[in-house]
């Protein structure tokens, strides 16, 4: 059973499942075309079959809408396992997972992107694909990124702030903080590696809310240390050899008009107006775009590059207001969260909301989420920030003491 502070943002993260799941569902043909009239249009315009099938979905791309089911279902679970484990004390191993393979990643992307510019990719076929790591779209490593990113530099704070708490200043530094502190390092600088402009802005705005959020909590005595600290950092990052190669992007020309941003929002429109109530289709944007892109096909619109944009396209009115019920509660939450935390762990709740921020500012130009990877971090971000300790965490946390002030942490000391 959801908890009475959690019930609202619980059961629209159900609701928005079953409405997928809806979608997916095959209906009377009658029922379907009263719901969706256009829907018809786009399978008459695709398909090779003259006659209409007795029975078809609200979706215009079944199985696009079943696998965005899964990843949608997978991400929902996610938020709810996570959020049990950082009630139960299990955050502290969950963040080093993430800090652990950021590092691992963020280096090998870095080491191998000067050597593969097409990507690994490129050892065994021709691409033009920006790939980057892991990822096919350098983009979409930027959203796990930023999202990560701050997430580690929340925990190294957050164990700074304990450490200063029980332990005498030449004795805060251990082997944990390093290791920490290099893999943010390491992540800031794939990130500006990455040449992404969306996630270089989407990293700034996730620094500056963790920098206005978290500067009155900051002592006194630490605040220029940070400072120089961060200062330091990011322009390590920003004098790499990358460096140079993103500025250059933020000023670069060469997209044309028929390939912009612009362009493809312009194009969408028209999705969102035929299917305003219930969308084309989780997942079904693609599919839909073979009938409405009338610009050059040279390159093919497969994404909306606005992730607001690409809900209204594929779940229309009512996606919408379910995401939106579930943003609200989720902002509510995590604000309540910040305001009443002041353990150490505030600093770990302001890294999540920072990557939440962060991803939320880039999502303005790219569609990162719908990625499994990036949905998952995410869904972690949110449990993360929003999670209520539980009594016995609370009761440790209450006692004092190293023990006590990161219980919920699940050790001594983050």
């Amino acid at each position: 059973m959801a908890r009475r502070s959690t019930r609202t943002l619980d059961l629209a993260l159900i609701a928005c499942v079953a409405f997928v799941l809806l979608q997916a569902v095959p209906l009377p043909a009658a029922l379907r075309n009263s719901i969706t009239p256009h829907a018809q249009d786009v399978d008459r315009a695709l398909s090779l079959t003259p006659h209409a099938a007795a029975m078809a979905p609200l979706t215009v791309d079944p199985q696009g809408t079943w696998t965005a089911l899964f990843v949608f279902a997978l991400a929902v679970g996610m938020f709810f396992v996570a959020r049990q484990v950082c009630r139960e004390g299990g955050m502290r191993r969950l963040i080093r997972t993430v800090a652990w393979t950021g590092l691992v990643v963020a280096a090998l992307a870095v080491i191998i992107r000067p050597a593969l510019p097409g990507g690994i990719l490129s050892l065994v076929e021709s691409t033009d694909t920006p790939m980057y790591g892991p990822f096919v779209n350098r983009n979409h490593m930027g959203t796990w990124l930023i999202m990560a990113l701050p997430l580690v530099a929340g925990y190294l704070a957050a164990r700074i702030a304990d450490r200063l708490r029980h332990l005498p200043p030449n004795r805060v530094v251990d082997a944990m903080l390093i290791w920490l502190a290099a893999s943010a390092i390491v992540m800031l600088i794939a990130t500006v590696a990455s040449l992404s402009r969306s996630a270089f802005v989407g990293a700034a705005a996730a620094g500056g809310f963790f920098a206005i959020a978290g500067h009155p909590r900051r002592p006194a005595r630490v605040r220029g240390i940070g400072l120089l600290a961060a200062a330091a950092i990011v322009a390590l990052a920003l004098t790499n050899s990358q460096a140079a190669g993103l500025m250059a992007r933020f000023q670069d020309s060469r997209t044309t008009a028929t390939w912009s941003r612009a362009e493809i929002w312009r194009q969408t429109l028209p999705i969102v107006r035929d299917f305003r109530v219930t969308g084309a289709g989780a997942g079904a944007y693609g599919r839909a775009m073979l009938v409405y892109q009338q610009s050059d096909r040279t390159l093919f619109f497969n994404q909306a590059h606005n992730q607001a944009l690409q809900i209204a396209a594929e779940g229309g009115l009512v996606l919408m207001v379910l995401v939106g019920i579930a943003a609200i509660a989720l902002a509510l939450q995590i604000a309540a969260r910040l305001r009443g935390d002041r353990s150490p762990l505030f600093w770990i709740r302001l890294g999540a909301a920072s990557g939440i921020v962060g991803v939320v500012v880039q999502s303005v130009w790219e569609t990162g989420l719908r990625i499994p990877a990036n949905a998952l971090l995410f869904a972690v971000l949110c449990a993360v920030a929003s999670f209520s300790a539980s009594a016995r965490a609370s009761d440790a946390r209450d006692r004092g003491g190293p023990a006590g002030a990161l219980a919920t942490a699940g050790s001594r000391t983050v």
